[in-house]
């Protein structure tokens, strides 16, 4: 940073907490600095950050509207992905649930359907939470599958 002539300057007189006094003290017998020269390179700095704010907002917005149009694309996938899979899904749902109620008749069969699709609502409430569906596949169908794991 160039330095200032004393045509130019003008004198401030300015007050700060001992603590930060330490710290410029440390600062300028590191840096070999003036206690102006630190004070200027405070306020310059204080500046960049607060008396551009307009500009920061600006390029804030630019760089969020290119990432929201680079990303447009893949975004739009994803959701026509999720939108077909929940489709699928809740068709798939509903033709095993018609199925199972037309096998299961009898009162106790009709708990014991109710009981089972609690429990696999409640895992994959589970599964999706604790971002764990590897495992919790492996939970629901196990390689030796017997109804007493369930």
């Amino acid at each position: 940073m160039p330095k200032i002539t004393k045509k130019t300057n003008v004198k401030k007189t300015v007050y700060i907490p001992k603590d930060v006094n330490i710290k410029v003290l440390k600062y300028m017998a590191d840096t070999n600095k003036t206690f102006s020269e630190v004070m200027n390179e405070a306020v310059n700095s204080f500046l960049k950050i607060h008396a551009n704010k307009d500009d920061l907002a600006i390029t804030t917005e630019i760089i969020e509207n290119t990432i929201r149009k680079e990303m447009k694309p893949y975004m739009d996938r994803i959701i026509k992905f999720l939108s077909k899979s929940t489709k699928s899904g809740y068709a798939s749902i509903f033709i095993q649930g018609q199925v199972l109620a037309y096998m299961f008749n009898t009162d106790d069969e009709k708990e014991f359907l109710k009981t089972l699709i609690n429990k696999a609502e409640a895992m994959g409430y589970r599964a999706v939470k604790n971002y764990s569906l590897d495992e919790d596949i492996t939970k629901m169908f196990p390689n030796n599958m017997k109804l007493e794991d369930f």
